[in-house]
């Protein structure tokens, strides 16, 4: 078990390469009406902010789209949404 511990943390090391320095959560400073008023933000590094014209994509991997916790309604509706597009065998948004 330990083992396979050291090599999950090993693993994570390497990608941590590749992914913007964690900070901690914080509250939106303003809530807009599209934003829920007890939301939370992760709070990460702008990985962006050494280029002139950056271009940035939003990969989503596995077969989940709603998080959890949420109402039935919109597990409903994003599962519904997933099913239509399961034959494309790529999803983008």
């Amino acid at each position: 078990m330990v083992e396979v511990v050291q090599k999950e943390i090993d693993l994570l090391r390497r990608f941590s390469t590749f992914t913007p320095s964690y900070y901690g959560i914080v509250n939106p400073p303003s809530t807009p009406p599209s934003i829920a008023a007890d939301s939370a933000w992760l709070l990460l590094k702008d990985t962006t902010a050494s280029f002139m014209t950056p271009c940035v994509i939003d990969i989503k991997i596995g077969m989940q789209a709603f998080e959890p916790g949420c109402g039935e309604e919109k597990q409903g509706e994003r599962a519904k949404r997933a099913s239509l597009l399961e034959d494309e065998h790529t999803y983008s948004r």
